[in-house]
């Protein structure tokens, strides 16, 4: 039976640990995989990667230092996107990497993020509009996420409401702006007044103990981008325009149906007929009639808060003070449910009315009554302060690098595509790190391959020529002299 000596196995074993431990100690010291960050049209040759707090044989290695004494070529640009706080590691790359040109080939969505903030402690919450979460006060459910409308305390300004409905628990309609001059209609039937006064007792008296008119009724000129509205249909009302031309109400129909108005200008005068809740054929003439189920009158007497009167069929119902974020039920005819909602009442401010690319609100319903939250602003709960913000994700984008190797050799050209690899002598360039700013600032991963395919090679036959060594030394039986062997050699018949 093949039997391999002892002294053999030892010397193998001793063989692979070595190797072993060498190519640890190697692989360990020549590691490295950092971040490099390049401006566009700016050129870096220093990675860094955050300096590791944790002891052991290599702590040596992870020893880092603060970003500002590291010798960046556009440290500006870098030290946006590194933490300042905090301790690098950094290495000095042999190439610069020049940033040529950025292209983008998809802008990242827009992100909502939802903090709070409760005895000291900052906890991230759920801003997935449907999604309830919990908060130390309750239960905490995301509403809609809508573009904000509001109003800005002005002392120029004037008295204003912003309040939204809805019927039957479903989606909030979008909040409207209410003025002592411009009631207004949200939905069919229902008719929302504002008014404010110098204290309680004045709002309290000024409440009618009649219903409003049921039946609502205006009608208004169209001039550029605004109405000019005349409530009632009181003839001989009416209004001259910028071009000069002259509109004058002549008279409505007895049951409101249609009215009569005249156009006077240079051209001539026409006479145009207009049905309730249309327009004329050119579209400047507009006239509203409104059937008003529901009416709520607001009367306000501080900011934050507005006394409630609703009538509903001529009836009038109890009074309610209502704050901001609160609401106000109604039943309506046929058991139909309304709810007010009040986003602000002011005495003094300015509307600021929705933008498509403007800010948007959070709409929370909290333990605390409903939250309207403008992105970048906090609101209060009880003991607990969220904060709204959004953030526009990471873009997806296509580099155009150049790598330079001073006048040793030719430089380098490529271009990365998202999760894009490019390697560089010993090293690996990875376009897949998350960077908000990546259409002006480029952050790609770099990694130091620490042995070569050569060195590999270098290394495998070195062990394969000692393994053959020790084989040869102690795995080959050699004869023994005879003057070794234990017994005379057979010297054959005498």
């Amino acid at each position: 039976m093949f039997r391999l000596p002892l002294k053999l196995i030892l010397y193998l074993g001793y063989l692979v640990a070595v190797a072993v431990i060498a190519g640890t100690l190697v692989y360990r010291a020549r590691r490295f995989e950092g971040t490099v960050i390049i401006e566009r049209g700016r050129a870096e040759h220093w990675a860094v990667r955050p300096a590791s707090k944790e002891g052991g044989l290599f702590a040596f290695a992870n020893r880092g230092m603060p970003a500002e004494v590291i010798g960046f070529d556009n440290p500006r640009a870098v030290m946006t996107l590194l933490d300042g706080r905090d301790s690098y590691v950094p290495v000095e790359l042999p190439f610069t990497l020049a940033l040529k040109n950025v292209e983008v080939l998809q802008e990242g969505p827009m992100l909502d993020e939802l903090e709070a903030l409760h005895s000291g402690e900052r906890f991230p919450l759920n801003a997935t509009v449907g999604m309830t979460t919990d908060i130390p006060e309750g239960k905490l459910r995301v509403l809609a996420v809508e573009p904000w409308a509001g109003l800005v305390r002005d002392p120029r300004g004037t008295p204003l409401a912003l309040a939204a409905v809805r019927k039957d628990g479903q989606d909030w309609q979008p909040p409207v702006f209410i003025a002592p001059e411009r009631a207004a209609r949200p939905l069919p039937g229902v008719l929302i007044k504002f008014r404010a006064y110098p204290n309680e007792t004045a709002a309290r008296e000024a409440l009618p103990q009649k219903a409003p008119p049921a039946r609502a009724l205006r009608w208004g000129v169209h001039e550029d981008k605004r109405i000019h509205w005349f409530d009632g249909l009181t003839p001989g009302t009416g209004v001259t325009t910028a071009d000069g031309t002259e509109y004058t109400l002549l008279d409505a129909d007895a049951k409101g149906d249609r009215i009569r108005v005249e156009r006077k200008h240079a051209s001539g005068t026409v006479v145009e007929t207009v049905a309730a809740n249309g327009d004329s054929k050119d579209g400047l003439i507009t006239f509203e009639r409104h059937d008003n189920e529901i009416v709520i009158l607001l009367h306000a007497w501080r900011d934050g808060a507005a006394l409630a009167a609703p009538w509903v069929a001529g009836e009038r119902q109890p009074e309610q003070l209502v704050n901001e974020g609160n609401t106000l039920s109604v039943k309506g005819p046929g058991n139909a449910m309304l709810e007010l909602r009040l986003d602000q009442a002011l005495l003094r401010a300015v509307p600021v009315p929705p933008l498509p690319d403007g800010p948007k609100a959070l709409v929370l319903d909290t333990p605390a009554g409903v939250l309207r939250l403008r992105e970048g602003m906090s609101g209060q709960v009880k003991e607990t302060r969220l904060i709204y913000r959004r953030r526009r994700e990471a873009p997806q984008v296509r580099y155009a690098l150049r790598a330079s190797f001073g006048k040793e050799q030719p430089a380098v050209e490529f271009t990365l595509d998202p999760g894009g690899k490019k390697r560089i002598e010993g090293w690996q360039v990875v376009h897949d790190q998350d960077n908000p700013e990546a259409a002006r600032l480029a952050a790609l991963r770099v990694r130091r391959i620490p042995i070569s395919f050569g060195q590999y090679l270098a290394a495998l036959l070195f062990f394969a020529g000692a393994a053959g060594l020790l084989v040869v030394r102690f795995g080959v039986r050699r004869p023994l002299p005879a003057e070794a062997l234990p017994f005379e050699p057979d010297q054959g018949w005498t």
